[in-house]
């Protein structure tokens, strides 16, 4: 079969890049996930499915084979952390409370992936910035698509098939236009993919001794990354973008001149959306009735009934998160709810949430210091991610959104530095204070 090929192609290629680098792997990994979407359309296979999986499994295999370079090591609570988080759903994988198909695809939406946050952690400055500008390339390739989408529809990209129903189950968008994918799996992963990617781009954009050229082009990738959100038409992700701006506007980290460039980009990008109605779904946020209801149904009593009827969950899998549409017939399910939390306890029971919980308040609680040039990048991701662990009680897809949850666990990393990066820092701007600190409360 063409998949299993291509899924034993991507893993030899992503193992070797990574082997050689990490920035080679993580490149590899973020573009196997940029194209899982279309390529999944497109091919319509039961390997298929598992394309970024042998990307990501790939990469795990070549880091692990990698010599020591030197570079970032462990940050120790954070590899606690991560360790407990993976080590839960390992035990529950062993108990046999779903089919085991479901059972190992469920463990990818638990912990398959949780690793990349201590690769997010070791990554040194220079590779951020390396990582961000490749970040930026993906990010224009996915705008050409969603702009040829948006003109000439997406059937010239998305045909009909199992694979892509749920595309064309949302032709909700002003004159009943279909929400842009671009080269993702739905517009949702999209717009999602857009906005985590912010933090990177933004914080680049300040870090100082940057060429012309770069900047040039990370504003012009910045650009076509905030046009993407409102092409994909989420409205959750769209309030998410715009808090995450405001966040560096107000920040006395982002450079004066680039808060006016910026301002000058966002009056434009307005008048744009402003001109089109086919960008404008997520003005039915400014309905209270509307959010109200919203909340209301992904924040009920029926997470307490939840937690009375499976304390110890219902198998993985069981929250039917990413499930395969030739695995859906096997899931157990016991009664879904739009809410990433309450997706957690129907799948790991109490004991994960409370796993997750506990690392949530202490990652949002502790702030971590760095070099001078990347405390925006590291303030947006602490942003970012604390937005997204909100928005997790309203919506499912946190930890298996392809790319987006690739990034958003490569940004808790980033945001709390291996001990080996904050002295690499140190050393290049001497006189900077890196050691963790509590954040303000």
């Amino acid at each position: 079969m063409i998949s299993l090929a291509l899924c034993a192609l991507i893993l030899a290629v992503a193992a070797l890049a990574a082997a050689r680098s990490l920035l080679g792997g993580l490149t590899v990994v973020l573009a196997s996930g940029y194209a899982y979407g279309i390529v999944r359309a497109n091919l319509v296979e039961t390997g298929s499915h598992f394309l970024f999986d042998a990307a990501v499994a790939g990469f795990f295999a070549g880091r692990l084979a990698a010599p020591r370079d030197g570079g970032g090591g462990t940050s120790p609570g954070l590899a606690l952390w991560v360790a407990l988080l993976v080590a839960w759903p390992m035990v529950l994988v062993a108990i046999p409370l779903q089919d085991f198909l479901v059972q190992l695809v469920g463990f990818r939406a638990n912990a398959f992936l949780l690793p990349l946050v201590l690769f997010g952690a070791a990554l040194l400055p220079g590779e951020t910035t390396r990582l961000a500008h490749r970040v930026a390339a993906l990010n224009c390739v996915a705008f050409a698509f969603a702009a040829a989408e948006y003109f000439s529809g997406i059937g010239r990209f998305y045909p009909v098939n199992p694979n892509t129903a749920l595309i064309y189950m949302s032709a909700d968008v002003a004159g009943g236009y279909y929400r842009i994918p671009a080269v993702f799996v739905n517009a949702h992963a999209y717009a999602g993919t857009m906005v985590m990617s912010l933090p990177l781009l933004v914080g680049t954009l300040a870090v100082r001794h940057d060429t012309s050229v770069r900047r040039g082009f990370l504003l012009a990738a910045t650009a076509m990354t905030m046009l993407g959100v409102f092409l994909a038409a989420s409205r959750t992700h769209t309030i998410a973008a715009a808090a995450l701006l405001a966040a560096a506007f107000v920040s006395r980290r982002l450079p004066g001149s680039l808060r006016l460039g910026g301002a000058a980009g966002l009056i434009l990008l307005g008048a744009i959306v402003f001109s089109q109605p086919r960008l404008q779904r997520f003005l039915e946020m400014k309905d209270p009735a509307y959010v109200a209801a919203r909340f209301t149904g992904s924040v009920n009593t029926a997470f307490l009934d939840l937690v009375q009827r499976y304390p110890l969950g219902n198998g993985l899998g069981a929250g039917g998160t990413s499930m395969p549409y030739f695995l859906q017939n096997r899931v157990r399910a016991a009664g879904l709810m739009e809410n990433e939390y309450a997706r957690i306890l129907l799948e790991q029971g109490v004991v994960g949430l409370l796993l997750w919980g506990g690392f949530i308040f202490w990652l949002v609680l502790r702030r971590f210091a760095g070099g001078g040039s990347w405390n925006l990048t590291r303030h947006l991701a602490w942003v970012a991610t604390t937005i997204y662990f909100a928005l997790g009680a309203t919506g499912v897809g946190m930890l298996a959104s392809i790319p987006q949850t690739a990034l958003f666990l490569l940004l808790i990393g980033v945001q709390a530095p291996s001990p080996p990066v904050l002295e690499r820092e140190e050393q290049e701007d001497p006189g900077l204070e890196c050691r963790p600190q509590p954040a303000a409360v």
